[in-house]
Parts: structure tokens; C-alpha cells; sequence
């Protein structure tokens, strides 16, 4: 039987590899605040995925695939909550930069934590030749998960698209664009993960989810591609005047 959840989440994280070993390489050499939140994000959501890949392939323990299952989440939250860090450092908001990063960090470990001490076996389906682990959080859990991640992806993308709406600078908009585009295509695979991830066409479930990934991982490498002397970050930029 094929894992197809699991399978289908390998390109990402392929791709993910690809984009930290690009910005390691960028930081080392401009040593950018921003590229060291990019660099923590990815690398965050990287570890993530490692944990999550060996479900149904290298493991097939279903105490250990559902402990996997409620776990792995939390790395989305430390990603997302170094993402919320960056856009409070962008405005010089130190304290709330560290009370909504320690708030993000603390809520993912309890949503975790908490299913992860029942030790239960993760529920399988079957639909050849495809065979499909589902946890057992239950709908309260998900539903706070998703809410967790759901609400800093919200800030994150409508604090970009004003921030470019409102400058004149075109290498500005262009680049808060793609952060709106990256993260709007994260909230959507997130979505189909979380409200559409059970349905019993698990097959074209998965695929859809993995293209949501792959396109905001892909958006966001251009982000940090996409580079001019001006930058997000107030000293930076003042240094470069």
C-alpha cells in the first residue's frame, strides 16, 4: 500500500532543502536580519516535514505515526511565529515582536502537547492502492490548530498587501506581493489539509494540498531572490542611505 499522504509531501520538502541551503549561502555573506527570520522560518518548517515523512514508509507503528501526527504541527507554529516576528521588527515594535512570537510558540506546544499524551493509535484507511493515516486530535484539536496557524497567516498577509499598497516603491510592492501571494497559497494547502485532508478521494486531496506548498515555498525563494539595496528593515535601510 502506498502512503500517499506522505509521499506527496517529499517534493516540498525536496524544494524546502533547495531554498535553506540559497539562503544559508545569501546570509553568510549580507548577514541580513531579514534572511536570518526567512532562514529560521524554512528551516522550522523543514524539521517539520522530516519528522512527518517517515509516516507509512519507514514507520508503520500506529502509536508512533499518531504521536508523529501531533507533534510535527508544532514546527509550523515556530515557522509562522518567526514570519510574525519579522513583520514587528519591520515596524521597530520590539515588545510586541516577542509577545506575539512567545504567544504563537506556547499555543503550538499545548495544541501538541496536549493529544500527544494519550498515546493512541493513529486510525488507518484504505483506498487501493492507497492507504491513509488519520490522527486522533479529534475535532476540537484540529480545529485549534488550524485556527492557531489560521489567524498569524491572516495578519501576515493583510499587514504585506497594505505595506505595499501603500508605498511607492515598486521593488517594495512587487516584493510584498509575493509575500501575499506565498502566504495566501500556505492558507489555502493549510485549508485543504485540515477541513478537506479526510475526504475519501485522498488521492487528488493530497496532490492539491502538495501544489498549494510547493507554489507558496516557491513564492517566498523569490522573495529572497528578488533583492535591491533598499530593504524591509528600518536600520538596514538606514544604513544603506
Amino acid at each position: 500500500m502506498i502512503p500517499i499522504v506522505t509521499i506527496s509531501g517529499i517534493p516540498s520538502f525536496v524544494l524546502m532543502i533547495f531554498v535553506i541551503c540559497r539562503i544559508y549561502s545569501s546570509y553568510r555573506k549580507a548577514k541580513s536580519k531579514t534572511l536570518g527570520y526567512f532562514l529560521k522560518l524554512f528551516i522550522s518548517f523543514a524539521i517539520g516535514g522530516l519528522i512527518f515523512l517517515p509516516n507509512g514508509t519507514f514507520i508503520k507503528d500506529p502509536e508512533i505515526i499518531n504521536l508523529i501526527f501531533n507533534i510535527y504541527p508544532f514546527f509550523f507554529f515556530l515557522g509562522t511565529a518567526y514570519n510574525v516576528a519579522l513583520t514587528f521588527e519591520i515596524i521597530g515594535r520590539q515588545t510586541m515582536k516577542k509577545a506575539f512570537f512567545a504567544a504563537i510558540v506556547v499555543y503550538g506546544l499545548i495544541v501538541c502537547i496536549v493529544p500527544a499524551m494519550e498515546w493512541q493509535p493513529a486510525l488507518m484507511r484504505i483506498s487501493e492502492p492507497f492507504v491513509f493515516w488519520e490522527d486522533t486530535r479529534g475535532p476540537l484539536i484540529n480545529n485549534l490548530t488550524g485556527i492557531g496557524i489560521l489567524l498569524p497567516l491572516l495578519w501576515i498577509i493583510v499587514f504585506y498587501l497594505y505595506n505595499g499598497l501603500k508605498s511607492d516603491d515598486k521593488y517594495i510592492q512587487k516584493k510584498s506581493l509575493l509575500m501575499v501571494g506565498s502566504f495566501l497559497s500556505f492558507l489555502i494547502g493549510i485549508i485543504t489539509d485540515y477541513v478537506f485532508g479526510a475526504d475519501s478521494n485522498i488521492f487528488y486531496i493530497s496532490l492539491y494540498t502538495s501544489f498549494w506548498y510547493i507554489a507558496a515555498i516557491i513564492l517566498l525563494f523569490l522573495v529572497v531572490e528578488y533583492k535591491k539595496e533598499k530593504t524591509f528593515l528600518r536600520e538596514e535601510t538606514i544604513t544603506n542611505v
